[in-house]
């Protein structure tokens, strides 16, 4: 071969190497391609994940806002009575406990004071039950609105209620507090275009007179509360050691 003269290669294989040069490009255009693809679906199958994490973040939240919610009406449930709306019993005992605890409370006179509601079973019985819940709702928002901020009404079960009040001083300013809710409370209901009569008896203990004990002083407002019904209800009865003293004879005697 001449010098400066170039290499031709045979036809037959220059066809092979442009067939093999094309296959590598279509190869390559086809790894590109699904390339190309496989992200496409990497970055869908990444958004789809996305969405659905934050879907799953907001079902948490939602659920836990949910049994946020059901745990405050849980804790509500077991301190309200269902039908008043005003503490039950379980909470009023707490709450006596931490008043008598409360060494400024009992320094400056705390008051128990249990009512229960005259003639309420002839109410029952006569009118219903309806009549009767309706008699007590309206008899615990009376008794919301009779009293001072503060103060804690109750409804301790049936148609008996207590008050928890707090800076009565002495027996007197108890006393008249008991009466003054005797003149608030102690008036019709109307039921149904009927005139129910809405009257009750008040037994009241006063600590650290009566004692400082929470069983003490409710056991004592009940011995009160008694005497008021035994001496013709519609009355305020405030506790003395002789209620105490009757009881316990009574008591021997039925021995």
């Amino acid at each position: 071969m001449e010098a400066g003269a170039v290499d031709v290669l045979p036809a037959e294989q220059l066809r092979r190497l442009v067939a093999r040069l094309d296959r590598e490009r279509r190869a390559r255009l086809e790894a590109e391609r699904l390339l190309e693809s496989k992200s496409l679906e990497l970055y869908e199958a990444n958004l789809a994940l996305t969405e659905l994490a934050t879907e799953l973040e907001q079902r948490v939240e939602d659920r836990t806002r949910e049994l946020s919610a059901e745990r405050q009406r849980a804790l509500l449930q077991a301190e309200v009575d269902s039908l008043t709306g005003i503490a039950n019993r379980p909470s009023f005992a707490r709450q006596l406990a931490a008043a008598l605890g409360d060494r400024r409370a009992t320094a400056q006179g705390l008051a128990v004071m249990l009512l229960d509601l005259d003639d309420f079973k002839a109410v029952n019985d006569t009118l219903g039950h309806a009549a009767g819940d309706a008699l007590l709702v309206e008899f615990a928002r009376r008794l919301s609105d009779a009293v001072r901020p503060g103060d804690v009404v109750a409804r301790l079960g049936g148609d008996e209620f207590a008050i928890i009040v707090r800076g009565v001083g002495n027996r007197q300013g108890s006393r008249v507090m008991a009466h003054r809710l005797l003149r608030d409370l102690c008036r019709p209901v109307t039921i149904d275009a009927r005139d129910v009569p809405c009257n009750c008896s008040i037994g009241l203990a006063d600590s650290p007179l009566d004692g400082i004990d929470a069983d003490e002083l409710l056991r004592d407002a009940d011995l009160a509360l008694y005497a008021s019904k035994r001496s013709g209800r519609a009355r305020v009865t405030s506790f003395e050691s002789a209620l105490r003293a009757d009881l316990e004879r009574r008591a021997g005697a039925r021995r």
